[in-house]
């Protein structure tokens, strides 16, 4: 039989067994809306002219790999798309198929355009336990309802695109993943609640609150203290799941060991640098190692300069143990302004968040009126969390605003995807494109604020065809 989509060799990324190289994109949205929903008893799909939109876009800047999510967000959301208004247990394989028959749509647009999907399962990994009545720590239990579930989920998803129903979109799907930044809740020591996408949400989950959020919410020991070995017993079992079905596809964990800003530093990941690649392996129980990487990082620099080194030494370490190294996101994370005032030239703004940006970086406000416009910092007083001071374009009125964003690659990203190359990833996906008009302003490549990067994608992927490493 043919090789069919992404596989390691060597340590090395081949598609249908010729060597790979690519920059592609995040679309999490590609099958359901993630950010915007009707109602909770609502599921709501992502119309088919969108998905045309996004292909064009793609093979404009020559991306041939997308990241999906190929299930949805939140329990209310699985409950009435894929399990068709049933209880997890009484909905069976006809009843997901009127769901999988979503993503079969989306996966034949992919391969007519010779594209792939990177498949992600459970982009939301506490979704599973809610909607089995169980709480986070079940994913350990072999004989859990969490783990019975995701078993199933998983199989069905793997033979339906192998050998299976649809085995006619092989072509289309390139990889398997896991989760989403799974490891957060390992290395960040603190409840789903206080870490962003995994907290409580009661309208559109099934547990209350109260069950959530008890001592078992997440995945870690009594006490708060997380056993190093309990991730990676998940994501062995999950791996061996996929593996004994389709032996030779790219696996990812959809791990970003490396998303937390300074050593030290409440949620902060470790140092030396030695210890966070071991850290990477250690929880890439896969065919590949896959990490994100966002700015603001004590390993390099708040602009993201030494970004090519770290990535060398990733890559050189997943590779010496026969796996493939995989950047799954890296890009758009604007930072939300809460406060700017522009008086005379001059503009002093906060941000929700540290600045990932140095004196001398060009960074754009989007969404603020007519203050809008590309700034270059001039000084931070206070250091990265507090006011910074930036040189206005010229034009700009005096005036005041407490909102918009301020996306803060505006001098990096050729830089970033520039180092994508020199530390040899063969494969590294931008976050991110999306059509959900409720997502979060300023990530989307597609926003009039990004568009100096679709150009530096397209650049890439030419670079990276001519490429002889």
């Amino acid at each position: 039989m043919p090789v069919i989509g992404l596989t390691v060799s060597g340590g090395r990324l081949q598609l249908n067994g010729q060597r790979f190289r690519n920059i592609g994109l995040n679309w999490g949205g590609a099958i359901t809306r993630i950010f915007g929903q009707v109602s909770p008893t609502a599921c709501a799909y992502t119309p088919g002219a969108e998905q045309d939109a996004f292909i064009a876009y793609a093979q404009s800047v020559g991306a041939r790999v997308v990241r999906i999510k190929a299930t949805p967000f939140y329990p209310a959301q699985w409950t009435v798309g894929i399990q068709n208004n049933k209880a997890w247990n009484v909905a069976n394989a006809t009843d997901r198929a009127l769901h999988y028959a979503q993503i079969d749509s989306f996966l034949a647009k992919l391969k007519a355009a010779n594209m792939g999907a990177i498949v992600c399962m459970f982009f939301r990994w506490p979704t599973i336990p809610d909607l089995v009545g169980e709480n986070c720590r079940q994913w350990l239990a072999p004989a859990s309802n969490t783990r019975t579930y995701a078993t199933t989920i998983t199989q069905e998803l793997v033979n339906r695109y192998t050998g299976g129903a649809r085995a006619d979109l092989a072509e289309a799907v390139w990889g398997w993943e896991f989760g989403n930044e799974t490891n957060h809740v390992n290395d960040y020591n603190a409840t789903p609640s206080d870490n962003g996408m995994w907290g409580v949400n009661t309208a559109y989950g099934t547990q209350t609150a109260a069950a959530y959020n008890v001592g078992g919410a997440s995945v870690l020991t009594t006490g708060g203290t997380y056993d190093l070995s309990e991730l990676r017993t998940i994501l062995a079992w999950w791996d061996g799941v996929v593996s004994a079905i389709d032996p030779t596809r790219l696996r990812m964990s959809g791990n970003g060991p490396n998303s937390y800003w300074q050593p030290a530093v409440g949620g902060s990941i470790i140092q030396p640098l030695d210890r966070w690649v071991a850290q990477q392996l250690r929880d890439n129980p896969h065919n590949s190692v896959c990490i994100h990487w966002y700015g603001g990082l004590g390993y390099s620099s708040f602009n993201s300069r030494g970004l090519s080194a770290c990535l060398a030494a990733s890559r050189s370490a997943a590779q010496s143990r026969g796996q493939a190294f995989v950047v799954g996101e890296y890009g758009n994370q604007p930072r939300t302004i809460t406060s700017i005032v522009v008086f005379a030239g001059t503009a002093t703004v906060s941000v929700s968040t540290n600045w990932a940006s140095e004196v001398g970086d060009v960074v754009r406000v989007v969404g603020a009126g007519g203050l809008d416009g590309d700034y270059t910092i001039t000084a931070l007083p206070g250091g990265q969390n507090s006011p910074a001071t930036l040189r206005a374009p010229t034009g700009t009125p005096n005036g005041s605003a407490g909102v918009g964003v301020v996306q803060h690659l505006a001098s990096q990203f050729q830089r970033m995807t520039a180092d994508m190359a020199g530390a040899q990833v063969d494969l590294a996906l931008v976050w991110c494109y999306e059509s959900d008009p409720f997502h979060p302003p300023g990530e989307s490549l597609t926003q009039a604020c990004n568009v100096f990067q679709g150009p530096v994608i397209r650049d890439a992927n030419q670079e990276l065809l001519r490429a002889s490493w």
